[in-house]
Protein backbone atom coordinates (compact mmCIF):
# COMPACT_ATOMS: atom_id res chain seq x y z
CA UNK A 1 0.00 0.00 0.00
CA UNK A 2 1.04 3.60 -0.45
CA UNK A 3 -0.26 7.14 -0.10
CA UNK A 4 -0.66 9.12 -3.29
CA UNK A 5 -2.38 11.95 -5.06
CA UNK A 6 -3.06 15.47 -3.90
CA UNK A 7 -5.23 14.18 -1.05
CA UNK A 8 -2.74 11.46 0.07
CA UNK A 9 -5.33 8.76 -0.53
CA UNK A 10 -4.23 5.25 0.52
CA UNK A 11 -3.95 2.89 -2.46
CA UNK A 12 -3.82 -0.88 -2.03
CA UNK A 13 -3.55 -3.68 -4.58
CA UNK A 14 -3.11 -7.35 -3.89
CA UNK A 15 -2.00 -9.77 -6.57
CA UNK A 16 -2.45 -13.51 -6.24
CA UNK A 17 0.58 -14.75 -8.14
CA UNK A 18 0.48 -18.00 -10.06
CA UNK A 19 3.01 -19.58 -7.69
CA UNK A 20 5.38 -18.65 -4.86
CA UNK A 21 8.20 -16.15 -5.17
CA UNK A 22 11.40 -15.77 -3.16
CA UNK A 23 10.79 -12.58 -1.14
CA UNK A 24 14.48 -12.29 -0.21
CA UNK A 25 15.50 -12.24 -3.88
CA UNK A 26 12.61 -10.05 -5.10
CA UNK A 27 12.67 -6.26 -5.11
CA UNK A 28 10.31 -3.37 -5.71
CA UNK A 29 10.54 0.38 -6.19
CA UNK A 30 7.83 3.04 -6.06
CA UNK A 31 7.97 5.91 -8.54
CA UNK A 32 5.67 8.89 -9.01
CA UNK A 33 3.67 6.98 -11.63
CA UNK A 34 4.04 3.31 -10.83
CA UNK A 35 5.44 0.51 -8.73
CA UNK A 36 8.19 -1.53 -10.37
CA UNK A 37 8.60 -5.11 -9.17
CA UNK A 38 11.33 -7.57 -9.97
CA UNK A 39 10.14 -10.97 -8.80
CA UNK A 40 12.27 -14.08 -8.40
CA UNK A 41 10.36 -17.36 -8.59
CA UNK A 42 10.43 -19.57 -5.52
CA UNK A 43 11.16 -22.61 -7.68
CA UNK A 44 13.34 -21.81 -10.67
CA UNK A 45 13.08 -23.89 -13.80
CA UNK A 46 9.28 -24.06 -13.80
CA UNK A 47 7.40 -22.07 -16.41
CA UNK A 48 4.32 -20.15 -15.34
CA UNK A 49 1.56 -19.93 -17.94
CA UNK A 50 0.76 -16.44 -16.63
CA UNK A 51 1.72 -14.13 -13.77
CA UNK A 52 -1.49 -14.43 -11.76
CA UNK A 53 -3.61 -17.35 -10.53
CA UNK A 54 -6.70 -15.89 -12.17
CA UNK A 55 -6.98 -15.83 -15.94
CA UNK A 56 -8.61 -12.38 -15.83
CA UNK A 57 -6.64 -9.51 -17.40
CA UNK A 58 -5.72 -6.84 -14.86
CA UNK A 59 -5.63 -3.60 -16.87
CA UNK A 60 -3.37 -1.87 -14.36
CA UNK A 61 -0.77 -4.68 -14.41
CA UNK A 62 1.78 -5.10 -17.20
CA UNK A 63 5.10 -6.81 -17.85
CA UNK A 64 8.17 -4.77 -18.78
CA UNK A 65 9.63 -7.02 -21.46
CA UNK A 66 12.72 -4.78 -21.74
CA UNK A 67 13.77 -6.21 -18.36
CA UNK A 68 12.41 -9.72 -18.88
CA UNK A 69 14.79 -12.55 -17.97
CA UNK A 70 13.75 -15.92 -19.34
CA UNK A 71 13.93 -18.78 -16.84
CA UNK A 72 15.68 -20.93 -19.46
CA UNK A 73 18.56 -18.45 -19.45
CA UNK A 74 18.63 -18.33 -15.64
CA UNK A 75 22.02 -18.53 -13.98
CA UNK A 76 23.46 -17.72 -10.58
CA UNK A 77 23.54 -14.08 -11.64
CA UNK A 78 22.00 -11.79 -9.04
CA UNK A 79 19.71 -8.86 -9.77
CA UNK A 80 22.37 -6.18 -9.32
CA UNK A 81 22.24 -5.41 -13.05
CA UNK A 82 18.71 -4.08 -12.64
CA UNK A 83 19.93 -0.53 -12.07
CA UNK A 84 16.44 0.86 -11.53
CA UNK A 85 16.20 -1.35 -8.43
CA UNK A 86 19.61 -0.48 -7.01
CA UNK A 87 18.18 2.28 -4.82
CA UNK A 88 15.61 0.01 -3.14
Amino acid sequence: SCLGGSDNFKHLNEIDLFNNIDPNESKHKRTDRSILCCLRKGESGQAWPRLTKERAKLNWLSVDFNNWKDWEDDSDEDMSNFDRFSEV
